[in-house]
């Protein structure tokens, strides 16, 4: 029997947790806590570049860091993500951007009710996720204006979102979890 413990666990400040066999998914060297039940089968090919992938990804999971998946148009970027929350049992949200996103739309808006005059707060993709703990994948980022990359920035370092209809900032809940794909050409430099 493999003994491997994420690596969240592995640090001194972490409480120990009896966690049941069901409740872990083990990538290699690396567990994951499943919050839900796995969803049905997969579409990937697991082959070592693949599984390699899902350990890189599931390294950044595991101590709450956000993940930039860089690669050509069709590699794979988008089906690692689903794969990743598939085994874990996680809600995916994906929005995929453009340089007509309007950041005002993912945070969220008023919009009108049935009663004329009266407005309610409609919460955004953005801020659902970070109040729910789901996970989020914004597909093509180098594509989003720069008031949307500006949103994202403070998240993306760990901090909390800027929500003024919500009273400020609105912090992550547990789980929450930050993922961005763009894409790179041959001959493109990245940074």
């Amino acid at each position: 029997m493999l003994a491997a413990r994420s690596l969240a666990l592995d640090t001194p400040q972490a409480p120990a947790l009896a966690l049941q066999e069901e409740a872990v998914v083990r990538l290699e060297h690396l567990s994951l806590l499943r919050s839900g039940q796995e969803g049905e089968g997969s579409p990937l090919v697991e082959v070592a570049s693949t599984l390699a992938s899902l350990v890189a990804v599931g390294g950044a999971v595991a101590v709450g860091r956000p993940v930039l998946l860089l690669g050509g148009a069709g590699v794979g970027k988008t089906a690692l993500v689903r794969e990743l929350a598939r085994r874990t049992g996680r809600e995916l949200l994906t929005l995929q951007v453009s340089d007509n996103t309007d950041a005002r739309l993912l945070v969220g808006l008023y919009r009108c009710t049935e009663i004329p005059g009266q407005f309610a707060w409609e919460a955004g993709l953005l801020t659902r996720a970070v109040m729910s703990g789901s996970w989020l994948l914004i597909e093509d980022a180098d594509r989003a204006p720069a008031d949307t990359l500006a949103l994202l920035e403070p998240l993306a370092r760990g901090g909390s979102l800027t929500v003024p209809s919500l009273g400020g900032q609105v912090y992550p809940e547990p789980g929450f979890q930050l993922f961005m794909t763009q894409r790179s050409e041959i001959g493109r430099a990245s940074c």
